[in-house]
């Protein structure tokens, strides 16, 4: 790839400068005129041959282009840009982290139960966050295993928190009346 350089020669005779460049078969790039100067791009090649034979020209070297540029700009700043690259690598940490489970009911039995069920599959303090798909079958495994513990079921993901809310199964027992009685009608049939 040719590297260019943008530069400026300050002279009042700008076509016969052009002349004696072109002689050295110097080749410019986007030359512009301007009160006392004639800037243009330049290959770095070809610096060393108008350094050479037109010694009376001061050509002064504004910036690069291209590429170059770039790779200059970058290597400026490389501090700036390596803290952006790790900043972005921390939130991204930061953001598929769990910090903190909390199982949200009075029942503490029932809380020690949800949370040795969730660290079996893998939902702990200083973990990875899963997907929802994931959530959804820990959440179908746990209400499987607890059939007759746990009605409802719920992993909700707050930031860096979960809160697991849950419902308590209650198993009414059946009262069977074993006494005679008299049943009564409120209204009368007629």
């Amino acid at each position: 790839m040719k590297h260019y350089l943008l530069g400026r020669i300050k002279t009042l005779k700008k076509s016969k400068l052009l002349l004696k460049l072109n002689k050295l078969n110097i080749h410019l790039k986007n030359i512009k005129y301007n009160q006392d100067y004639l800037e243009f791009e330049i290959l770095n090649t070809d610096i060393k041959k108008i350094q050479k034979y037109l010694v009376s020209y001061q050509l002064e070297i504004i910036d690069e282009t291209g590429i170059y540029k770039l790779k200059k700009s970058f290597q400026k700043n490389i501090l700036f840009w390596v803290s952006i690259l790790f900043g972005i690598i921390l939130f991204y940490f930061f953001n598929h982290i769990i910090v903190k489970v909390n199982v949200i009911h009075e029942n503490s039995e029932l809380r020690e139960i949800l949370y040795d069920a969730l660290k079996e599959r893998g939902v702990t303090n200083i973990s990875f966050k899963k997907s929802y798909d994931a959530y959804e079958a820990i959440i179908a495994e746990i209400k499987n295993e607890y059939q007759d513990k746990i009605e409802w079921l719920e992993i909700d993901v707050d930031g860096m928190v979960i809160n697991v809310r849950v419902e308590e199964r209650i198993i009414k027992g059946n009262q069977s009346q074993n006494q005679n009685c008299h049943i009564v009608a409120s209204k009368s049939g007629i």
